[in-house]
């Protein structure tokens, strides 16, 4: 992974703590547009996406996230989980 991709990575996960969610987009967007995007990433963006009621893009986002590392990331399969569950409140329909 090249310095741009870490850099925005590190920027992007930063913002999200401090809750800045509108200023961590770009630079999450950024880092997971990178081939070699760590589960990590993705579930930063994802995170960010459920905090803001993104429920269906965050869902693509997790199961990306998920796809990535094998099945073997908790953390991702619980928000992933949390994301579901939120939707199916909400009453989305999956086509």
């Amino acid at each position: 992974m090249c310095i741009r991709d870490r850099v925005n990575a590190s920027l992007g996960r930063a913002n999200l703590a401090l809750g800045r969610l509108g200023q961590a987009e770009p630079f999450l967007r950024r880092a997971t547009e990178a081939p070699d995007a760590t589960p990590a990433m993705w579930n930063n963006l994802g995170v960010l996406l459920l905090e803001t009621d993104r429920l269906p893009e965050a869902r693509q986002v997790f199961r990306r996230g998920f796809a990535l590392s094998n099945g073997q990331n908790v953390t991702i399969q619980q928000n992933l989980t949390k994301t579901l569950a939120k939707m199916d409140a909400a009453g989305y329909n999956d086509p």
